[in-house]
């Protein structure tokens, strides 16, 4: 459990003559607790357990103590990571040993691991192409009244070229349908 201090002794409380006829003045602090965790426990902070380095240690996140038995495997299990990644260490060495000792060649896992693999290759030129054909931005629900404003003026001319167009005027039918085809045909390559 640790070390248990021992309460303090409280001073004695004064009295008050019998024969004064002037009543003593509480203190400001006389109702007021000093103590920082309300609620928490009914123990003075005095008569509390002390929790010294080791049991600190030995209490989880969750404050569950853990028993000898799994701090000792947990022990033999770092150890032995330890032990494992100096084994796979040693095993590499002699591996790099042996390719260094070869004729011609010599070690060229270095050379392999500086290349790129296909994949990130492959992944660069899926991604040129899709920047190639940008989607474009999607759009808000109601545009700036410049914009507006801007589109009317735009829309307004187009209209009064169009009246105006001999094309137009002879067979207005025929001139919307292949206004209608070409965009259709505009939005397909877009996609494609």
């Amino acid at each position: 459990m640790g070390k248990v201090k021992k309460p303090k002794p409280t001073a004695p409380i004064a009295f008050e003559p019998k024969n004064s006829t002037t009543p003593i003045q509480e203190s400001i602090s006389y109702n007021f607790d000093f103590s920082i965790k309300q609620g928490k426990s009914a123990v003075s902070d005095d008569v509390k357990s002390v929790l010294s380095y080791k049991s600190i240690k030995s209490h989880n996140p969750i404050n569950k103590i853990i028993k000898k038995k799994e701090k000792v495997n947990l022990k033999r299990k770092l150890l032995m990571k330890k032990i494992d990644l100096g084994n796979e260490l040693k095993k590499e060495q002699k591996i790099r040993e042996k390719r260094k000792n070869l004729a011609l060649i010599g070690d060229t896992n270095s050379l392999r691991d500086a290349l790129p693999s296909l994949d990130s290759l492959l992944k660069k030129n899926t991604d040129f192409d899709c920047k190639a054909g940008k989607e474009p931005k999607k759009k808000k629900g109601i545009e700036k009244a410049t914009k507006r404003k801007k589109k009317l003026t735009s829309n307004m001319e187009f209209y009064k070229r169009a009246v105006k167009d001999t094309t137009f005027k002879k067979n207005p039918f025929a001139v919307i349908s292949q206004h209608v085809q070409a965009v259709v045909q505009q939005e397909r390559c877009k996609i494609k």
